[in-house]
């Protein structure tokens, strides 16, 4: 009633403008309704693609102390300085990306600690374990009984393998990186434009997905190669036949995850030529290197010149300290993939929220343009009959009900 009142005091002129302004002032309404909702789209994704960094720099630590570990053994073995480059390297990368990673979540207090429990794990174990250890190896430097063993090492056979093999996972990596880099600027660009549809963002979002897990799939490749080389060397020290579970856990992990990853990346020849010839280098140096200084451990078991070193080992007070590093890293990444599930969920529930909001928007607008369009029609039609009426009477003369009384 309000509505037909307001409208009987407008002008002809004014109803008709009306008429035409109100569609658009409602698409202009839905635009505002879909540009609002596309922000929270992106930050939503924002934050999905923050917990999946933290996942990637959480396991990235735990390579890097499994470098430490290996690197002290592999030196341990042969007493060759060469061999202590990936501990130095891995405790560096282990430290600074702690340090670095304290900061990507510094909004989550709880995760902040773990990280901190983490760092004091592994700085007793690098204080108690490893530093004396690899001093003890200093002080021996030559064992007699396990000569062969340690001359073996020094021709650093296995190193020339594991040295290629890290090269062709770095170049795996950074074609993924690439690809990384250029799959989130187009999905930066299709948020951006205000035009890409709903399949679209979901396609660039899947893709920039999709190399996240190939990224991690591969440095996951690296971590059970390395577990292979870590149990190879923890039995050539310690002469245990658990030291070896690493070995054949690792060798199983690696084989199953090429072959997954083979299927992953089927759509990429180039990438998947790049794992076949991982798989070569690491079945070659698994032939050629672990298996013949396997062989020749077993062979000087009964070995006493680095007794006390090998009772070290054997004593596991490293297995100890790593073990507890490693739980305290899985509970970090386990928080964040649980994170993960929740804000992927928050992503689509968001969507969800704008795909409704537009179709409510758009059903308001056909309701209120319907009933404003047929208000002003009715108006305007009311308004031509009268004038009709009016020159109707005005033909016969009736001049005062025309509405055209004399004076």
């Amino acid at each position: 009633m309000f509505l037909r009142s307001l409208l009987a005091n407008v002008s002809m002129r004014t109803k008709i403008r009306l008429v035409a302004l109100f569609p658009l002032l409602f698409t202009v309404g839905i635009g505002v309704i879909a540009v609002g909702n596309t922000g929270d789209v992106g930050e939503t994704r924002k934050w999905i693609a923050h917990t999946e960094k933290v996942i990637f720099e959480g396991e990235a630590i735990v390579a890097a102390a499994v470098d430490m570990e290996t690197g002290m053994r592999g030196f341990l073995l042969a007493g060759e300085d060469a061999f202590l480059a990936h501990y130095d390297s891995g405790k560096d990368r282990a430290y600074n990306g702690l340090t670095d990673l304290k900061q990507t979540v510094s909004d989550n207090p709880a995760q902040v600690a773990r990280l901190g429990n983490a760092k004091t794990i592994l700085q007793d174990w690098q204080g108690e374990v490893a530093e004396p250890m690899i001093a003890l190896r200093r002080e021996i430097l030559q064992a007699r009984t396990m000569n062969d063993v340690a001359a073996e090492v020094q021709r650093a056979e296995g190193k020339t393998y594991f040295d290629g093999f890290r090269g062709q996972i770095q170049e795996f990596i950074d074609v993924e990186e690439t690809l990384l880099a250029q799959r989130t600027a187009d999905f930066s660009a299709a948020l951006n434009s205000g035009t890409a549809s709903r399949e679209d963002i979901q396609a660039s979002v899947e893709w920039v997905e999709h190399t996240y897990a190939v990224i991690g799939e591969a440095k996951a490749i690296l971590t059970a190669a390395i577990n292979m080389e870590t149990g190879m060397r923890g039995y050539l020290l310690a002469g245990d036949e658990q030291f070896q579970e690493p070995l054949n856990a690792g060798r199983a992990d690696f084989q199953a995850r090429v072959d997954a990853l083979i299927q992953t990346v089927s759509d990429n020849p180039q990438q998947v030529v790049r794992l076949e010839e991982i798989r070569s280098t690491i079945q070659e140096w698994d032939q050629r290197v672990v298996s013949r200084m396997l062989q020749l451990r077993g062979d000087v078991l009964g070995g006493k010149s680095m007794d006390e070193l090998a009772q070290f080992v054997g004593e596991e007070r490293g297995k100890f300290y790593f073990d507890q590093f490693r739980g305290e890293m899985a509970a970090f990444i386990a928080e964040e993939r649980d994170l993960l599930v929740v804000r992927q969920g928050a992503a689509v529930a968001a969507q969800t929220a704008k795909d409704r909001s537009i179709l409510l928007a758009v059903l308001t607008t056909i309701l209120l343009g319907g009933l404003v369009a047929s208000m002003i029609g009715r108006s305007v039609s009311s308004a031509i009959l009268q004038l009709a009426q009016s020159m109707k009477r005005l033909a016969t003369g009736d001049m005062n009900r025309a509405g055209f009384a004399g004076g």
